[in-house]
């Protein structure tokens, strides 16, 4: 995006290709950005793909993640967002968004059930980029379940807004 005039800049599209599983996944959540970190610290930009579907039956818990290069190019893509991070189940058809450092997945469904869910999963960013072991190392949980959304959702969209300078370190998440 040309930072003067805010138009997309002519022949700046790139095609990106890396390895996932059985060739693709589809039906992910994903998101990407500069993170901060528990003590308010940049990190790296990175792209997170969170679970997702490879085939008809086939679905996963898997977090993905990749660095962004200053040229917009993708570093090394990997599994487990730097460890072994997973959702803890397989999930698909969901949104994500962050927030000062925190990622939030909600809705979709769970392991292939056609139900949606009202889930909220929740974690954070370490300063290397990867997502920490949530009740201490050897725990294989990256998330706590957050409160739920209001109604159970699959394949909806979803955003997050800060709130105004009178609430400066809140935020509106909007699920639609």
């Amino acid at each position: 995006i040309n930072p003067a005039n805010g138009n997309f800049i002519d022949n700046a599209w790139k095609s990106i290709a890396f390895d996932l599983p059985d060739g693709g996944l589809w039906n992910t959540a994903l998101l990407g950005g500069v993170f901060e970190d528990t003590n308010g610290q940049k990190t790296n930009a990175a792209l997170y793909i969170l679970g997702g579907q490879s085939d008809e039956s086939t679905y996963s818990s898997v977090v993905y993640r990749a660095t962004i290069n200053n040229d917009g190019s993708l570093g090394y893509l990997a599994s487990g967002a730097g460890s072994n991070a997973s959702l803890g189940e397989p999930r698909t058809g969901h949104a994500a968004v962050q927030y000062r450092g925190a990622i939030y997945s909600m809705g979709g469904a769970v392991n292939g059930l056609i139900d949606p869910t009202r889930s909220v999963l929740g974690s954070y960013i370490q300063s290397n980029g990867s997502l920490p072991e949530i009740g201490g190392q050897g725990s294989a949980t990256y998330f706590i379940t957050n409160q739920g959304l209001p109604e159970p959702r699959i394949g909806h969209g979803a955003v997050i807004v800060p709130s105004p300078a009178t609430n400066p370190t809140g935020a509106w998440i909007y699920a639609i």
